[in-house]
């Protein structure tokens, strides 16, 4: 179940959100940047100091409420109908899809009414053209059965692509695009429901058979193939953004037999839920920029070799020690505790064979963890309440910690003590929402699934008369279950810079806004590939060199000064090709900045980052006259400024952007300034497509030039908070 990324070939990025159970791209269109300026300006006045040490900025994005999608507890109804049709809400015609489903008026739940295109996710059952009481659930929520799906852990791939191919719409396959099974790349093909069909097979659902895959009939071959390939380099830990008024959520409908427990009677199925139609499907969500854990870390489900040992220890009932290649190196002796009173505990030291996962995975089996929602909670006692602390004067044990941990995950626990009431009480009171910290000397530690399991019998499909798969095989967990105490700090790549959507303009551009490229932070679709710096070449003597440090650079500045810096907050690089190629940091664009003495204004300098040749250079930003305080919008232009040159000449222009002040509202927060870089070609096509991007009037573009336009906004900081500013001016 490792993800993979293969083909680069669609901008759709993804950026982080701020979910506990982890699962967010978008995608924007042009509009005059002075109303860019405006709505950035209004909207970054509502982040405010919080999080870790009160230093994190957050803020209250709308975010999708999963449990609004949700109907586990009460059946919905719903007709379903094979190839189908009908109108959405708005009484636009749907296009055909593999199922199309219609919620009862009375008994439709939240979807009271609604019609949506739906997808077969599970080819080991059948259902027909009619109506069923369903179990609904959001596809990022957990859903209580065993072996619903063959890789639910794509199921935010699934979301990526019907948000990023939509039926009914003509795509041009790349003429480069290589699959054995493409014999016409660079042709322009409508997607159908058949191609769509049997991308999501493709995606969530192991159909092969004697080598082969099960696939509706009718589908384009080369389209399906790339977007499978798109979907494996960009569709990892999506999760569609409230901000995008076309955005659709997978909801997972299942049919169940009403006298047993969790066992699915029928087909498996998604539908398409388009967030804005759903008054409630999105709500404020409290979001802090910081350092965060990086859950998918965690993840290994290659059979990593441990050896347990029960009661090894004082501390804690197990000991664990990795011996096997993997993320977890050769930590040894970390304290473990029991999760699971339902399979017989160790006995003696074993080495087994385990998959693991962050207790956060929202994709490890539903049935291991019974009372998952306290695993916050779990992870919460850990790091403030070891084995050795007190609690209400007590000395916590490791028996009253394993007790603890029983009366908060599984519901048959019986055993406790006072010290493990005490536990239990503080969990109770201060670990609902509770996540490990990666600020540096908290020292905190996550608590990390192991899993035994095996591969049962053959997973039955329903292509060709339910005959056995092959290839996949269900799983059954096998051993006792256990969550073992990992230092976050001992682990590469345990921890990533959060990104939230703290200001949202309200204007779009046409391709998703990039993140810091200094870091990854949802572990796809990283913006180094999208914008792609070419490989600095050895230049000949005297020839000025791109990245000569002058001052401070755009990408060392915040470093440097302990805040973000430089931060890209939206990028219109346009569509239809390849992303231009940079031959720096997109954050290097910007030098020699300095602080002004008062926070009311920074100093910069900026040069052409691409690659290729030269462009003509047009930088929109806000300054004052002196002795007045309010900004206005100003644009100074360029023209043909060459690769690696600097605006202005030889040293470059120094430009004194006004600086928001945000103090206002929040005296923690500090000020900071906007700036938009427009980039036009000269001649040629450095480029590679076209856009609808226009220079604004106000900087004066030169007419005659009807090259390919770029912008990008981004936001620098007017401040080095500490007193340190001096440090850095020259």
């Amino acid at each position: 179940m490792k993800f993979t990324n293969t083909l680069p070939l669609l901008a759709a990025l993804p950026a982080a959100t701020g979910s506990l159970l982890r699962g967010a791209s978008q995608n924007f269109e042009a509009a005059v940047v002075s109303e860019a300026h405006r709505s950035l300006q209004e909207c970054v006045a509502n982040p405010y100091a919080g999080g870790e040490g009160d230093m994190a900025t957050c803020c209250m994005p709308e975010e999708i409420d999963h449990s609004f999608f949700t109907h586990g507890t009460t059946e919905i109804k719903a007709m379903t109908r094979h190839a189908g049709s009908g109108t959405d809400a708005d009484g636009a015609a749907l296009e055909t899809s593999y199922w199309h489903i219609t919620f009862d008026a009375d008994d439709g739940g939240n979807f009271a009414n609604v019609q949506m295109n739906g997808w077969c996710v599970d080819l080991s059952r059948f259902m027909g053209s009619r109506e069923y009481w369903f179990d609904v659930y959001s596809t990022y929520d957990d859903f209580p059965y065993d072996n619903v799906l063959d890789n639910p852990e794509k199921l935010a791939n699934v979301n990526w692509m019907i948000n990023n191919f939509r039926l009914g719409e003509t795509y041009t396959v790349p003429a480069d695009f290589d699959h054995p099974e493409c014999l016409d790349p660079g042709s322009a093909v409508t997607l159908t429901w058949q191609t769509m069909q049997n991308a999501v097979w493709r995606t969530v659902d192991r159909g092969e058979l004697a080598g082969t895959y099960y696939e509706q009939s009718g589908s384009n071959k080369c389209l399906l193939w790339y977007m499978v390939e798109q979907n494996e380099l960009y569709g990892d830990n999506y999760e569609p953004s409230c901000d995008d008024p076309d955005a659709e959520m997978a909801v997972i409908l299942i049919v169940d037999l009403d006298n047993t427990v969790n066992e699915i009677d029928r087909q498996v199925i998604i539908g398409e839920a388009r967030l804005h139609d759903f008054e409630g499907a999105c709500v404020p969500t409290e979001c802090c920029e910081e350092m965060s854990v990086k859950h998918e870390t965690f993840q290994d489900n290659n059979e990593i070799s441990v050896t347990i040992t029960p009661d090894g220890s004082a501390d804690s009932s197990f000991l664990v020690s990795f011996t096997g290649d993997s993320v977890y190196g050769t930590l040894a002796d970390l304290d473990a505790w029991s999760v699971d009173l339902d399979r017989a505990a160790l006995s003696q030291a074993t080495t087994v064979m385990v998959d693991t996962y962050s207790t956060y995975d929202n994709w490890y089996r539903f049935n291991v963890i019974e009372n998952k929602d306290n695993i916050p909670k779990v992870n919460y006692l850990i790091n403030n309440y070891p084995v050795g602390s007190s609690c209400s004067g007590a000395m916590v044990t490791a028996d009253d910690f394993q007790y603890a941990v029983w009366q908060l995950v599984d519901p048959d626990a019986t055993a406790s003590s006072s010290t493990s009431t005490c536990l239990v009480g503080e969990a109770n009171a201060n670990g609902d929402g509770y996540e490990p910290s990666c600020v540096e000397g908290t020292d905190h530690k996550l608590a990390v699934l192991l899993l035994v399991d095996e591969e049962g019998d053959f997973k039955k499909k329903y292509t060709t008369g339910m005959i056995a798969n092959d290839v996949v095989h269900l799983e059954t967990v096998t051993g006792h279950v256990i969550i073992a105490e990992i230092p976050i700090s001992a682990v590469e790549g345990a921890c990533y810079f959060k990104e939230c959507e703290c200001c949202t303009p309200t204007f779009e551009f046409p391709v998703a806004s990039p993140t810091d490229t200094r870091d990854d932070p949802t572990g796809s679709a990283p913006v180094e590939e999208l914008f792609t710096p070419a490989p600095a070449p050895v230049r000949p003597p005297g020839d000025p060199v791109c990245l000569d440090p002058i001052e401070i650079m755009g990408s060392t500045f915040g470093e440097r000064c302990a805040h973000k810096g430089v931060t890209l907050l939206s990028s219109s690089p346009g569509s239809g090709g390849p992303s231009p190629a940079l031959r720096i940091d997109i954050l290097d664009t910007f030098f020699g900045i300095v602080t002004g003495t008062d926070d009311t204004s920074v100093d910069f300098r900026i040069q052409n980052p691409f690659s290729g040749g030269g462009v003509d250079m047009y930088i929109q930003y806000e300054a004052t006259e002196e002795g007045e305080s309010f900004p206005f919008v100003t644009c100074d232009a360029d023209p043909t400024v060459d690769e690696c040159q600097f605006f202005g000449g030889d040293m470059g222009t120094v430009f004194t952007a006004a600086c928001v002040d945000p103090r206002a509202h929040d005296a923690t927060k500090q000020p900071y300034a906007l700036v938009t870089a427009f980039f036009q070609e000269t001649g040629g096509n450095l480029f590679e497509f076209e856009t609808t991007n226009n220079v604004p009037e106000c900087c004066e573009p030169d007419t005659a030039n009807t090259g390919t336009v770029v912008a990008y906004t981004f936001e620098i900081m007017c401040t080095c908070p500490g007193g340190t500013d001096a440090e850095f001016r020259h």
